[in-house]
């Protein structure tokens, strides 16, 4: 789990977005993610005030859990080592193409257009995309980051889940590393002093993680309409598919 979050860059893997469930018959526990939307979202956003200042935008509890300074089991590196990156990816995009068909299918395209946030950039305005946005390059930087990891676990399998973060994710990994210096705090505590409040809201609604993504919305769903209204809703999973057959 630590390894995808290191892959997806969530926004919103706070405290609330989790369950804990006990394992029928043993004293093992896991982890259950229930609600992970705000996902591929940049690593760091520049400060649109101060405009030099980078931001991490990057932000899930589990960036601090001991399993951080763990080097990956080798069970998980074995099954990641495997992955044909590629067709990996394509399967996953079409499946996904094929679930937002059926999204767009529950509201006409004027609909859609209406549920977008009026105004991005107020935190307070609420409103939401029906459908399964991508910003340009987000698979071109995921299977570069795929592939990256693969380098890495391949040829230094001791590193751990905090090295490979902070290898490509360097601010990201960073900022997370503060949290287990010095030594001796617990999970709860590392977290609370990365994140704060923030460990336990998120504070980026969809109308700014958007604008932050580079995904112009209104204008993608009436431009797609007016060349084909019938295709209007598969336009950013058709987009990844085709940027996946470039690489």
């Amino acid at each position: 789990m630590i390894l995808m979050n290191i892959l997806i860059n969530p926004e919103d893997g706070i405290f609330p977005n989790y369950i804990v469930e006990k394992l029928s018959h043993t004293n093992a526990h896991r982890l259950i993610s229930i609600d992970n939307d705000h996902a591929f979202v940049p690593g760091v956003v520049k400060d649109q005030k101060q405009g030099r200042n980078p931001i991490v935008q990057v932000k899930t509890i589990l960036f601090g859990l001991d399993s951080m300074l763990k080097a990956v089991h080798p069970d998980v590196r074995a099954q990641f080592l495997k992955v044909d990156i590629g067709e990996f990816l394509e399967g996953w995009l079409r499946d996904l193409r094929q679930r937002n068909a059926l999204y767009g299918d529950l509201f006409t395209q004027q609909e859609r257009i209406a549920l977008l946030p009026k105004k991005p950039d107020d935190p307070k305005s609420k409103g939401t995309y029906v459908g399964i946005p991508f910003q340009d390059n987000a698979i071109k930087d995921l299977y570069q980051k795929m592939s990256t990891l693969q380098s890495l676990l391949q040829e230094s399998p001791q590193l751990t889940h905090l090295e490979l973060l902070s290898k490509v994710e360097p601010h990201v990994g960073h900022r997370y590393g503060k949290g287990f210096a010095p030594s001796g705090k617990n999970f709860k505590d590392r977290v609370q002093f990365v994140d704060g409040l923030n460990s336990h809201l998120s504070m980026s609604t969809s109308g700014i993680l958007f604008k932050s993504m580079n995904i112009p919305l209104k204008e993608s769903l009436i431009e797609t309409s007016t060349k084909d209204a019938t295709k209007a809703q598969d336009y950013r999973p058709n987009r990844a598919l085709e940027e996946l057959k470039e690489i």
